[in-house]
């Protein structure tokens, strides 16, 4: 591994995810921290949750620009990108994806100076329907790398699908710090009367978690839980409330559909809220739903509801799915649009706390494998297998 001392690994901008990926690289006994450049394209001010990612903005994180630049500012942006790959001769360049001046820039760059490229990627195949001439430009441009890092089993495929070979992919890209998301459940439920007070919440509830936008299905979710409320007033069971945590353009139409459904009583929207607040409420769910309707590579989230030892029903069109779920063992998935089976899944859940505890244990055994630590070994393999490329 010393052949490959210079490392750069560059986001648009980092979110608390990213930082902990890092902080988790340059942790590690395995790769040293000495020899990871760690750039932001843009700084975007993000609500990071741990002292050590702040640490770690301030410390370690090389900054290239401001995210509402203009052309010119973009111009010097590029060029101060390409001063800092002439600066620290980068042995191994990771890049978030193929598109972008940033990682054409990149892949020219290593082609020129013979150092080797890996794109991180989490892109489905069935995310959107393909075209033909786009897929030609992808396997053009992905036969310019050298080594991939996938989210998952579906990632792989499709990134195998576009010509790059099943034996230069790792997976377990996609992962969040699990040790935040399980301290914080422990912390909110020794002090749970309180956090309830606080927050105000009087009863067990559902949660789910998004930008209000089309994909993410908060309106199937919205006709699954009136189905679910029948259900449970047919059998004289009092229902669990439902909590969606975000804000986006879609916001008034869903406050529209919970109106006209005639459920504001049971439905509430905080709006968008901050991350450590955001994990309280995750604490303390009693079942998390992640309802896409299309393209959700993966869907963080459903990691950080693991961690929390909360349950999870999922669409399967969320790419997590694969690798984290096993239906009825780690958790539940069910087809985008099939409300009945959703709102069948949440009554079975609600009613039955011992399912809820073994589903929420499983599911905890599962993320584990996909932790940050997990990301910083699957790192220094590529790093390896760099080195294996070019001995």
């Amino acid at each position: 591994m010393s052949k490959y001392n210079k490392v750069i690994i560059y986001w648009d901008y980092y979110q608390a995810y990213h930082c902990a990926r890092v902080a988790a690289v340059m942790k590690s006994d395995i790769v040293s921290s000495s020899n990871i450049s760690a750039v932001s394209l843009y700084f975007n001010g993000a609500d990071h949750h741990l002292s050590e990612i702040d640490e770690l903005i301030r410390r370690d994180v090389i900054f290239i620009g401001e995210t509402n630049a203009g052309a010119l500012n973009k111009c010097f942006h590029i060029i101060r990108f390409l001063k800092l790959l002439n600066v620290i001769k980068p042995n191994v360049i990771f890049t978030p994806g193929y598109s972008g001046v940033y990682a054409w820039i990149s892949l020219c760059w290593a082609k020129i100076y013979n150092s080797t490229t890996c794109i991180m990627f989490e892109t489905q195949y069935n995310d959107f329907k393909r075209q033909y001439y786009k897929e030609i430009i992808k396997k053009i441009l992905i036969g310019m790398y050298d080594l991939g890092f996938a989210g998952g089993a579906t990632h792989l495929e499709y990134l195998n699908k576009l010509g790059m070979r099943i034996d230069r992919i790792v997976t377990g890209y996609d992962s969040v710090n699990n040790e935040y998301y399980s301290n914080i459940k422990h912390d909110t439920v020794s002090s749970l009367e309180s956090w309830r007070k606080r927050l105000n919440i009087e009863k067990s509830f559902f949660l789910s978690i998004g930008r209000m936008i089309p994909k993410k299905g908060f309106n199937n979710l919205l006709k699954a839980y009136k189905i679910y409320l029948s259900i449970c007033e047919r059998n004289c069971i009092c229902p669990y409330d439902l909590i969606i945590i975000g804000d986006g353009p879609e916001r008034n139409n869903i406050a529209k559909e919970i109106a006209s459904a005639s459920i504001s009583n049971y439905v509430i929207m905080p709006g968008y809220l901050t991350s450590d607040i955001t994990s309280r409420y995750l604490s303390m769910a009693s079942v998390f739903i992640m309802p896409s309707i299309y393209a959700e590579q993966w869907g963080l989230v459903i990691n950080e509801a693991m961690a929390a030892g909360v349950p999870v029903i999922a669409s399967n069109i969320c790419g997590a799915t694969h690798d984290l779920i096993e239906d009825g063992i780690t958790g539940f998935t069910y087809e985008p649009m099939d409300v009945n089976t959703l709102a069948n899944i949440m009554y079975k859940l609600s009613i039955d706390e011992e399912l809820r505890i073994r589903i929420a244990k499983a599911g905890r055994e599962r993320v584990d494998k996909y932790s940050v630590e997990n990301f910083a070994i699957q790192f220094s393999k590529i790093i390896t297998m760099a080195n294996d490329i070019n001995s």
